[in-house]
């Protein structure tokens, strides 16, 4: 099979559930699913749902799988968390933080990032990164 059909897909909560094991597999069985059915916990933060999409699609796609559940919504009923915006504006909210005051200091986080990088502070850690025509983007990637 070379195609893949998306019918929905929603992330569930990270951080719920309190037995540190696999939140995907406990989801499935959750859901009702049998217990032969396998489950996967990503943790990508705020592209979890679109990797868990992805990864969905590709492993049908490959023929590994005719049927794979990113998701649980049971789980997102039970556990409702908003999107990153809306959490990122409620929290600045609660910490007395404003537009302005946040742009300044994105200005003084790129400003002190671009001092370190000239003075030669991470010249073990980062590559240039080119384009196709030989321009090195703004981009900075950390080595591991």
């Amino acid at each position: 099979m070379t195609e893949a059909y998306i019918v929905d897909a929603v992330g569930t909560p990270r951080g719920i559930g309190l037995q540190s094991g696999d939140i995907g597999r406990m989801a499935a069985l959750d859901t009702g699913y049998d217990v032969k059915v396998g489950g996967v916990t990503l943790n990508r933060f705020c592209s979890s749902s679109i990797t868990s999409t992805s990864l969905a699609a590709a492993t049908i796609m490959s023929g590994m799988s005719d049927l794979m559940v990113p998701g649980n919504p049971g789980l997102l009923a039970r556990h409702p968390q908003s999107n990153q915006g809306v959490r990122a504006d409620a929290i600045a909210a609660m910490e007395g933080l404003t537009p302005a005051g946040l742009e300044q200091f994105g200005v003084e986080s790129q400003r002190r990032a671009a001092k370190a990088i000239a003075a030669g502070r991470f010249a073990h850690s980062t590559i240039v990164v080119k384009d196709d025509g030989g321009m090195a983007p703004a981009i900075i990637i950390e080595r591991i």
